[in-house]
């Protein structure tokens, strides 16, 4: 991969960070104006304190981010394999439906982000079609690699893992990255 390819993909992912950061900051230190001197005081025009605005500054932070209490497991419904799961969730993707998508993660990414920040991240990525190109199976455990096509960003390649616990595939995580 040539880094002019891959120039436009770490500009957006370090733009994307430093954005998240600072609305991070701002949510936390509750961002308010410094008044000048002689201005009136927070008790004399209604307004609410510092200590007062964290708890609804809380409850936003919460309502961005995905719950912290534990996902359940992404299974494989009965009678589809693993490359037929990835298959699906790239179809899903391709055709911008992210709740089906999303819903189909390893749990481990679903804890990590909500749907807002995964819909973002696929519609940046512009994902326009995918290969299945290797199934490995082993006992309880199922390797499978998807090629996928971005565009002008090139050729990605994504890896993911499966677990066979009580005769149902589980969905146990997937990287994605630059195809080597």
């Amino acid at each position: 991969m040539n880094a002019k390819k891959v120039a436009p993909i770490l500009l957006i992912a370090v733009l994307a960070a430093i954005a998240i950061a600072v609305m991070i900051k701002a949510s936390i230190d509750g961002n308010q104006p410094k008044q000048p001197s002689g201005a009136a005081t927070q008790e004399q025009t209604g307004q609410k304190t510092k200590r007062e605005q964290q708890p609804q500054q809380e409850d936003q932070r919460k309502a961005q981010q995905p719950a912290t209490q534990a996902v359940p497991d992404t299974l494989v419904p009965e009678g589809m394999s693993p490359d037929e799961f990835v298959k699906k969730y790239y179809d899903a993707v391709v055709k911008k439906d992210y709740q089906t998508a999303y819903e189909m993660q390893p749990a481990s990414k679903k804890a990590s982000a909500g749907l807002d920040t995964f819909k973002s991240t696929q519609e940046s990525y512009g994902i326009s079609s995918f290969a299945v190109n290797a199934v490995e199976v082993q006992g309880d455990s199922a390797t499978v690699k998807a090629s996928l096509n971005l565009g002008q960003y090139g050729t990605w390649t994504s890896i993911w893992q499966f677990s066979k616990k009580n005769g149902r595939w589980i969905a146990e995580s997937s990287r994605t990255g630059m195809a080597q």
